[in-house]
């Protein structure tokens, strides 16, 4: 993992990269997915989150909802990872994994009973 900041030159190459792929057919989610991957990576949670909060307009998903929990929570933005949570289990109720990931943050914030 390297961040934005030892290695910018590359960085701006690999953004302006994604930045193509994504103006040649902004309705993909695909572009946006790896682009929040890459930012992810370099420690960019905000345009990582960002980058899902695209796709999952485009095409919302469990697993998008999922993602974009993860990494708000790695932002500490905590009251919006639980909503993607929910957000993902609204879209399958019987997900195994929203079900956890929505039990933890209830845990994390010491609401578990609910």
């Amino acid at each position: 993992r390297w961040t934005a900041g030892r290695h910018p030159e590359r960085v701006q190459a690999i953004e302006a990269a994604f930045a193509k792929a994504i103006a040649a057919d902004p309705d993909e989610v695909t572009a946006y997915q790896s682009r929040a991957s890459f930012r992810a990576g370099v420690l960019d949670w905000r345009g990582a989150a960002e980058d899902l909060a695209s796709a999952i307009a485009i095409e919302p998903s469990v697993d998008l909802h999922l993602r974009r929990s993860g990494i708000l929570s790695q932002s500490g933005r905590d009251r919006e990872a639980l909503a993607e949570a929910e957000a993902a289990q609204k879209l399958d109720p019987a997900s195994t994994p929203a079900l956890l990931r929505v039990a933890e943050l209830l845990s994390e914030r010491g609401d578990a009973a609910r």
